[in-house]
């Protein structure tokens, strides 16, 4: 089954707090939780099993399952390299791929450049 947005339905991952995130991380956040569970579920592990392995409490896995917010990033990063998923993470915000700060930071080069010339001018 593809992740179509709405894969997460299925498996009740509807406990994000709609006041707090933005659609779209929302959204994000509940696709990733049910890939968790896939992945867990596909290996024959219980929660208790995934639980041990990422060093947290029973209830915490459970609330990374239902796309909880609140759960660590820690917590997140432990269960990709226990998947051996970590390696996927890697070209996250990696200088390099930064096209929108690259551009950003040209803009403001090319501001304080218009603002130099017109102080040496005076």
């Amino acid at each position: 089954m593809g992740d179509n947005g709405n894969n997460y339905a299925i498996y009740g991952l509807l406990s994000v707090d709609d006041r707090k995130l933005p659609l779209r991380t929302q959204d994000t956040l509940r696709l990733l939780a049910g890939r968790l569970h896939r992945a867990r579920k596909r290996r024959g592990w219980t929660q208790a099993k995934m639980a041990n392995l990422l060093f947290v409490g029973l209830n915490t896995y459970r609330r990374m399952e239902k796309g909880d917010p609140s759960v660590s990033m820690g917590a997140w990063m432990q269960a990709f390299d226990v998947l051996g998923m970590l390696s996927e993470i890697d070209g996250l915000l990696r200088y390099d791929n930064d096209l929108i700060g690259a551009s950003m930071e040209k803009d403001r080069k090319r501001k304080r450049q218009d603002i130099d010339a017109v102080a040496d001018s005076l």
